[in-house]
């Protein structure tokens, strides 16, 4: 037998040294999919969805499921369609939940912890260095993070980070101010632990991470702030807090303030999506929000939403960010590993 150490798997002759960073590798797409985020505003170019089964049965209390009222998986599945439909229109790659590459599908039909997938945000938050997985504050939804788990490695994705221990969040509690600078929302579904895990490596990346304490009547910080712009924002200001506000009026965010009213808080009116800046996908709402947003500039799309709202969430809550283009940014920490 040879030498071990003339033999390449003992980094002998043969052996090649891997040379690309983490970064260089995820964002050109060399031996990943590149797909990554730094922004809440800038092109959208790849989402991820959940269709659920049209034949679903509804749970007989939806309360119990964090739904606020009954639901219609037959027209939830359409409205979700239609969404799918509207991205493919303006260009957006859409991932499905529960594709699989071999042809079947990965999920159990007859799992509980469907009644919830539909609200893809929730389970991850990409990143410009991969995907951190999120933790599910309810128990009722404990599990859901397979699902996407499979969705991201079928595609080639890589993970960063599970949050673990007794840490919980979702990603509808982080925003990228910057392509450098996250704020995250403590509250109702982010715990304290979960936020400093995020913290945590994201500062190993260069990422600097602020957080602020969320009022109980809110699910997540996407329910009181949408970045619609580089320093533009549509904030719930009569609710959010007073450190949030201060932190965007630092970076000198101009802040479009919107009032309370039951379109708002009971029919997520301002639950949308950034297609690029100024553009948004907006739940279709009988209220004068659309106009008004219309008027300050931004161009809103309307799509049917009434099931989404049952269920607890809006466009914003059902569609998953797993691609913008990125803004170039100066990571240090990654240039010196």
């Amino acid at each position: 037998m040879n030498n071990k150490s003339d033999l390449a798997t003992y980094k002998g002759k043969g052996w090649k040294e891997r040379k690309t960073i983490g970064l260089e590798e995820f964002n050109k797409g060399i031996h990943w999919h590149s797909a990554g985020v730094n922004s809440e505003w800038n092109v959208l170019r790849e989402v991820a969805l959940y269709i659920p089964n049209a034949n679903q049965q509804a749970p007989s209390s939806p309360n119990d499921f964090l739904h606020v009222a009954q639901v219609s998986y037959d027209q939830l599945s359409k409205e979700v369609q239609a969404l799918s439909d509207l991205y493919r229109s303006e260009g957006i790659k859409v991932h499905l939940v529960g594709d699989s590459p071999f042809g079947e599908s990965i999920l159990d039909y007859g799992s509980e912890h469907l009644h919830n997938l539909v609200f893809v945000p929730d389970l991850c938050i990409n990143t410009p260095f991969g995907m951190i997985m999120a933790r599910m504050g309810a128990e009722i939804r404990a599990g859901e993070e397979k699902y996407i788990a499979r969705c991201i490695g079928n595609i080639g994705i890589p993970t960063l980070y599970s949050i673990g221990g007794m840490g919980t969040f979702e990603g509808s509690d982080a925003m990228w101010l910057s392509p450098d600078s996250v704020i995250i929302g403590v509250g109702n579904r982010t715990n304290r632990e979960g936020a400093n895990q995020l913290v945590k490596v994201l500062n190993i990346h260069g990422v600097t991470c602020q957080t602020v304490e969320l009022p109980p009547t809110t699910q997540h910080l996407m329910g009181i702030l949408r970045i619609v712009d580089e320093r533009r924002a549509l904030v719930r200001n009569q609710i959010a807090p007073q450190k949030l506000i201060q932190i965007l009026r630092e970076l000198d965010f101009e802040i479009i303030s919107i009032d309370e009213s039951s379109c708002v808080s009971d029919h997520f009116a301002m639950n949308c999506v950034v297609l690029s800046k100024n553009r948004i996908v907006s739940p279709l709402s009988e209220c004068s929000l659309n106009e008004f947003l219309s008027n300050k500039g931004i161009d809103v799309q309307c799509v049917e939403a009434s099931n989404m709202i049952k269920a607890g969430g809006g466009v914003g809550c059902v569609t998953g960010i797993f691609r913008r283009d990125l803004i170039p940014f100066s990571n240090r920490k990654q240039d010196e590993q």
